[in-house]
């Protein structure tokens, strides 16, 4: 587990014991459901939405594996990928020749170097999850 802080760090509170992997779970499940509820509809690929609070979620529930979870990821895949912001783009190499334009990339982020604004995409989180989606949507029936 990981140390859960809820209040600032100071030297009062500094020493705290490590959480569980479960207690550690639940907390990042409980901040995830409330982007879920809270976040704003998909507007831009450069914020975050509550969209992409569901893909993240659907990837958190694979790798924990408890019970119930890959069903769970499994409707929380289909309702980002039968959504209108988000989708699987025709083929593996549509996903770069569409770049930051690609239906499949939820999120992306501008980066100034050397004083150019350049685009970079989060693109080794975003193409696992792309992986995980692609490998259930073709191995379970009624995954869209």
């Amino acid at each position: 587990g990981t140390i859960i802080r809820l209040e600032p760090s100071s030297l009062s509170n500094n020493n705290q014991a490590r959480a569980t992997v479960k207690e550690s779970y639940e907390k990042i499940f409980e901040d995830l459901d409330y982007a879920i509820k809270y976040a704003p509809a998909f507007y831009s690929r450069y914020r975050v939405c509550a969209t992409f609070a569901k893909a993240f979620k659907a990837d958190l529930l694979m790798n924990r594996g408890a019970d119930g979870d890959y069903s769970e990821a499994i409707r929380l895949a289909n309702e980002v990928i039968g959504s209108a912001e988000f989708g699987m783009e025709d083929t593996y190499a549509d996903i770069f020749q569409h770049g930051y334009d690609s239906k499949e990339l939820l999120f992306t982020r501008w980066m100034i170097m050397w004083g150019v604004c350049l685009k970079c995409s989060v693109a080794g989180l975003i193409n696992r999850r792309v992986r995980i989606l692609r490998f259930f949507r073709k191995r379970i029936p009624g995954m869209k």
